[in-house]
């Protein structure tokens, strides 16, 4: 117990595993500052820094156990009271028991945190930051396996560099129906977005248990074959080879496909939990803010305060006459969209959502389009009455409405960018006849009296009745004009 409590105090005192805890959660939270959390994945992705905290405290372990290995250390340490097999066990204890607090220590600042930013969703799994934490203790006892069987001072660098590449090699795809290159045998399996089925974590945690307890008797069977070593060692390479299989085997296992469309070719059916959740008659929950109607799945109605804040300036510069039918602000998955036909008249968001003015304005001008009829996404509203109407509701709202390409991260199920903040094609006049509608204080009445005539008519018949004057060339439509 003494040799322990030592080793402990030297681990705790090594730089390394103190500056990965500090560094894999604000390497996170530095990834992910504007977007609302989603803990669905977060944990999932905090675990991917978090290997940082592995990697070191595999290294403090490895050069602790390896020190009586050193050159012109053995006979000093052959005149010591204990023996190698002490030590081995004593920093592999050590480096469990260290490491597993830093990693406990990092995922619990960086959720205290997510928490605190508000607006949280999605579902916290709490496997997901105990695989983190057993890992990292699988990594301690890993790095005494290294230092004993593998005396070299590379062996431990090799090591972490094999298991990363394969880490950020594995790809995790159970839309396509496997689990990739090392599957569920790697200690973390990053890739997860919001609306894939449900990770094994469970099984996979109970994988890294039984690997670290394997690894520890592998440790000590270097110093002498022993039957209760060689039996823990059987068992618990047993248990941590069946569930690493079963792990991989339930990812990979497809069901059957959610009602509306078959899934794309090369598609695996999507698993009856899949179905349920989120094409269930209860997978979303809607509320009405101001007239407009968002709905959410369940575990995202914390993210509807963020799209009111977006829609809201557009929805109350309508005039009465447009506010009986206003578009419904919906959530839809990015990955099963295809399986589905979602309610038309609705303005569609997804399963993220970034604390930006691209985001903002991304969902403003989709709803001033669905509110003023411009049809699907991608069409050319070039010389349509109702172009210029949208774009006043945007700018009356605060929002650009010059035809500029809007850049967005690239995000799971989101496209890179739209083509202007309606998604539909325009021109400089139509913003011109906009911004005069911005400047004239009548406009709103005049297009409350006259909107549904507007929904229908050309620009240049209806700028009559905008009170505009047809000073500037009006193009024509191209070969997909908004229906």
């Amino acid at each position: 117990m003494t040799l322990f409590r030592l080793e402990v105090r030297r681990l705790a005192a090594h730089p390394l595993p103190w500056l990965s805890a500090i560094a894999a959660p604000a390497l996170q939270l530095n990834d992910v500052h504007d977007r609302a959390p989603d803990l669905t994945v977060e944990s999932v992705q905090l675990a991917g820094y978090g290997l940082l905290i592995a990697a070191c405290v595999l290294f403090a372990t490895n050069t602790a156990a390896a020190r009586d290995r050193r050159h012109g250390t053995t006979e000093a340490f052959d005149a010591l009271p204990c023996r190698p097999e002490a030590r081995s066990r004593a920093v592999a204890l050590a480096g469990m028991v260290v490491g597993a607090l830093l990693a406990a220590a990092a995922c619990g600042v960086y959720l205290v945190v997510r928490h605190a930013q508000g607006n949280v969703a999605g579902r916290l799994d709490p496997f997901e930051p105990l695989a983190l934490v057993a890992a990292t203790a699988l990594a301690a006892v890993l790095g005494v396996v290294l230092a004993r069987w593998l005396p070299s001072v590379i062996a431990a660098p090799i090591v972490v560099v094999v298991i990363a590449l394969a880490t950020l090699l594995n790809r995790n795809r159970p839309e396509l129906g496997f689990g990739g290159f090392g599957a569920w045998f790697l200690p973390i399996v990053l890739r997860q977005r919001p609306d894939w089925p449900s990770r094994p974590s469970a099984l996979h945690l109970l994988y890294l248990v039984a690997a670290a307890v394997a690894c520890g008797a592998l440790a000590l069977l270097r110093h002498g074959r022993r039957p209760g070593r060689s039996a823990v060692f059987g068992v618990a390479l047993a248990v941590a080879v069946t569930a690493g299989a079963v792990a991989t085997a339930r990812a990979e296992d497809p069901s059957t496909i959610p009602p509306g469309r078959g899934p794309r070719p090369g598609v695996t059916a999507v698993d009856h939990r899949v179905r349920a959740h989120w094409f269930g008659p209860d997978a979303q929950r809607c509320e009405v803010r101001d007239g407009v109607t968002y709905c959410a799945f369940r575990d995202y109605t914390a993210w509807i305060p963020l799209w009111a804040h977006a829609v809201g300036p557009v929805a109350a510069g309508l005039p009465a006459a447009a506010r009986d039918r206003l578009p419904v602000v919906r959530q839809v998955t990015g990955t099963w969209s295809w399986f589905v036909d979602w309610p038309p008249h609705s303005v569609r968001t997804g399963l993220v959502w970034v604390r930006s003015p691209a985001y903002r304005t991304m969902l403003a001008g989709g709803f001033a389009a669905e509110a003023t009829g411009l049809g699907t996404e991608g069409c050319d509203a070039r010389g349509q009455a109702r172009t210029v109407i949208a774009l006043w509701l945007l700018g009356r709202a605060g929002y650009p409405i010059d035809p500029r390409p809007v850049r967005m991260d690239l995000i799971p199920g989101w496209t890179v960018g739209r083509s202007n903040p309606l998604g539909r094609g325009y021109g400089q006049a139509e913003v011109t006849y906009a911004r005069r509608l911005l400047a004239d204080p009548g406009a709103r009445e005049r297009i409350g009296a006259h909107w549904d005539a507007l929904m229908t008519a050309p620009l240049a018949e209806a700028l009559p009745l905008l009170g505009l004057t047809a000073d500037i060339p009006i193009p024509a439509a191209g070969e997909q004009p908004c229906a």
